[in-house]
């Protein structure tokens, strides 16, 4: 008996598995508005989980290419934005090209992050002239999130507000027209860790009962 609960308590103590969280934060609908990306326009989402890490993040965006001429797009992942934000305050970044006439296509922009809580921004860039652009639905996109995960109106920075070097430290406002940006994040739901106070109850509460079924299994004797 003493045996079982001392097991017990050593599989209580072990690091739960993983949850899958599907869909972190996603935004989609029909393709009602195409928002230009050019060295003119820099276009930015943002998401902000305020309980919950996710590990194996992958981030989607929907996008239009019009450009033969292999344009490309600069995507960033950053805990910040504006005229504040430095390198410092970018996760990930990413340079992929548009597909030539491409009226609808999902492009994979980053995969297998792990992001704690926080604020995200995923914004993109296009340096050249008019390569394409990023879908939205305006003015009611269709939004999904985990519980405790939050989705904040897109924003956007044009001409002379436009950072060329670093485009996240553009000069951002929030359009009067909802952008409705089409993007998708998804991801696993980390391991919770128990709280160290927690383990030492639950390993106390057990090793206790051990002893006692061992002081008595020795009085029997």
């Amino acid at each position: 008996m003493a045996k079982v609960i001392l097991l017990s308590a050593l599989i209580l103590l072990l690091p739960l598995g993983n949850a899958i969280a599907d869909v972190v934060a996603s935004q989609s609908g029909t393709d009602t508005n195409s928002w230009t990306l050019s060295s003119d326009q820099v276009l930015a989402a943002s998401w902000t989980s305020a309980t919950q890490a996710y590990s194996n993040v992958t981030v989607d965006v929907t996008l239009y290419g019009i450009s033969t001429d292999g344009s490309t797009v600069d995507a960033f992942l950053t805990d910040n934005i504006g005229s504040s934000a430095t390198s410092a305050d970018v996760l990930a970044s990413n340079t992929f090209a548009y597909s030539s006439g491409s009226q609808d296509e999902t492009f994979t922009v980053f995969s297998g992050l792990t992001l704690g809580t926080g604020t995200y921004y995923l914004v993109l860039y296009d340096p050249g002239t008019l390569g394409g652009g990023w879908w939205g639905t305006s003015p009611s996109p269709t939004q999904d999130t985990a519980p405790g995960v939050t989705i904040a109106a897109d924003e956007f920075a044009m001409t002379s507000d436009v950072n060329a070097t670093n485009p996240y430290a553009s000069t951002f406002g929030v359009p009067d027209r909802p952008l409705g940006l089409h993007y998708s994040v998804t991801g696993d739901l980390a391991s919770p860790v128990p709280e160290p106070s927690s383990v030492i109850v639950l390993a106390s509460m057990f090793v206790g009962a051990a002893v006692f079924q061992i002081r008595r299994a020795r009085k029997r004797q």
